[in-house]
């Protein structure tokens, strides 16, 4: 089944859970306790149907009518598997929305017919493209409550572009919607001047670009003996993005890069000939050589770094601080690090870089350097996101501190 991930964003109270629960609503693919929740909790409302309590699943969510916590919904639509991730739209929970799109293939950016293109909606836009999505779809929401003015649509639907431009998403949609009526979210309503299609069908036809077409290393997650046939065989559990792997494939092994060749492949419990990316696999090489958790195979002989520059958002809730020695987990090994430079955080609402603040707070984005105790194999993100993510541990209390990506910054930086 062709599988599409998306996030769900925008700023606040510009109808994002609603939306997610008009699409669940309307498609039919809410159980019988789901619409009786939803009818129960609108009852107390004075509503029909409370639409967004079906995403905001937290107390603290219900009770203060906000997203806070990353919700993933599932819809079957046409042979179409979608992943919906509703994120928070409060500056204070950017982090909670870096995390939910960070698995994504595209965003769903709502904008409210009445407020305009804020701030949070911007900054939203730019961490999908630093995330490296290539499609973005504007929903100008709450059209209902501007009278299904077209020339207001019109206005905000031109600065949706030149923001998509900017940031230079491959494919850009704007339509206008109405979460609440819904209108033109899977019937068409009363929006009689518009004649494109609806997000219903935008979310089908959506065909995202292919990423990581030139990922380059392999990830050894593990190594398991198979004892069987009166033979012992060293099998490598890998993950990987960009091409699939095939029995004959040359790679290239750990630090030393020494040639190897793949002898065999296993996914789900059979040989196969080729295990396609993001896939479970099993590779037998037909050397003997030692590798271990956290190693590298790669494709082609490329320099290896103990220098790291990535963009991060800082999840802690104290500063990052320039010396801080952190633990970094980047693929599947650990590495003791230190931090030679916080930079300047980026303002990714106004594409610039902050002129007075000097390190990075909690929810903050901005370019560090780390100086790392061993060498890794790294590439841009949106070429590969297993070498190109990383995330930043506390040592002393094991919590996350940070998660980055090695890229530009969209509308800011040509190259990192």
């Amino acid at each position: 089944m062709n599988i599409l991930r998306l996030a769900i964003a925008g700023s606040v109270d510009d109808g994002k859970s609603t939306l997610l629960g008009r699409l669940l609503h309307d498609t039919g693919s809410l159980r019988t306790d789901q619409v009786d929740k939803m009818t129960r909790i609108g009852a107390d409302k004075g509503m029909a149907l409370d639409l967004a309590s079906v995403a905001d699943g937290l107390k603290a969510e219900q009770e203060q009518g906000i997203t806070i916590d990353v919700a993933y919904r599932y819809l079957n639509l046409r042979g179409r598997r979608l992943i919906l991730a509703d994120t928070p739209g409060h500056e204070q929970y950017t982090r909670n929305m870096f995390t939910g799109a960070s698995s994504a293939w595209g965003s769903l950016l709502l904008v409210d017919a009445q407020r305009g293109l804020r701030q949070q909606t911007r900054r939203h836009a730019s961490i999908a493209a630093l995330l490296g999505q290539d499609t973005v779809v504007f929903c100008i929401n709450k059209m209902d409550a501007v009278g299904n003015d077209a020339e207001r649509y019109q206005r905000l639907a031109d600065e949706c572009a030149e923001l998509g431009r900017r940031l230079g998403f491959a494919c850009v949609e704007i339509l206008p919607i109405s979460a609440l009526t819904g209108d033109n979210v899977v019937q068409r309503g009363d929006l009689d001047w518009w004649h494109g299609p609806t997000l219903l069908d935008i979310l089908i036809g959506l065909k995202p670009q292919p990423r990581a077409r030139q990922a380059n290393y392999l990830s050894v997650q593990g190594v398991l003996t198979d004892q069987s046939n009166g033979r012992t065989r060293r099998l490598l559990a890998v993950r990987f993005s960009g091409h699939p792997i095939a029995v004959g494939d040359a790679l290239f092994a750990g630090t030393s890069q020494r040639p190897v060749r793949v002898k065999a492949l296993y996914s789900g419990g059979h040989e196969v000939d080729q295990i396609t990316a993001h896939r479970d696999g099993l590779v037998e090489l037909e050397q003997e050589i030692d590798l271990a958790r956290g190693d590298w195979l790669q494709r082609h002989i490329c320099p290896w770094t103990r220098s790291l520059s990535p963009v991060v958002c800082w999840l802690g809730e104290r500063p990052g601080r320039v010396g801080e020695k952190v633990l970094v987990r980047h693929g599947d090994r650990w590495i003791k690090a230190q931090i030679s430079d916080a930079g300047q955080p980026v303002d990714l609402a106004q594409l610039c870089y902050h002129s007075t603040q000097q390190s990075l707070e909690s929810n903050s984005i901005g370019r560090i350097q780390l100086r790392l105790a061993q060498s890794v194999p790294a590439d841009d993100f949106a070429c590969d996101p297993i070498s190109g993510a990383l995330v930043l541990v506390d040592p002393a209390t094991r919590h996350t501190l940070a998660a980055g990506v090695l890229a530009p910054i969209p509308g800011l930086e040509a190259t990192v």
